[in-house]
């Protein structure tokens, strides 16, 4: 909420349209928490894009975080809690294993 009062300064016997403004605590907590939660959300997009451009998603998963890069480019546009949740589980998936699976050496079948 935010409390104006007349500019006294303004040196006009207070009919000057200025005032001086200043926002409660409760603004200040409020615009506070919304650039923390819009930085969270840019961390976390630039996650995802990192991870879709290194390759690690299946074909609906790229669908969706190219849908929500699009979404993104909206104005005051911010995730809902199941998107909110998918980023977060696409950002944790983890990469594909580097060693493979199976003996690249053939050892003859034999249990070590």
């Amino acid at each position: 909420m935010r409390h104006c009062i007349e500019n006294p300064a303004a040196g006009d016997g207070g009919a000057s349209e200025r005032r001086a403004c200043r926002l409660d605590a409760s603004d200040n907590n409020q615009n506070r928490r919304a650039l923390q939660d819009s930085a969270r959300i840019d961390e976390m997009l630039w996650k995802l894009g990192e991870r879709l451009r290194a390759g690690r998603f299946d074909d609906w998963e790229r669908d969706f975080a190219w849908s929500v890069f699009g979404q993104a480019k909206r104005p005051r546009w911010s995730p809902s809690a199941r998107q909110m949740a998918i980023i977060q589980r696409l950002i944790d998936k983890p990469a594909p294993s580097a060693e493979p699976t199976e003996s690249l050496i053939d050892d003859g079948g034999q249990v070590k």
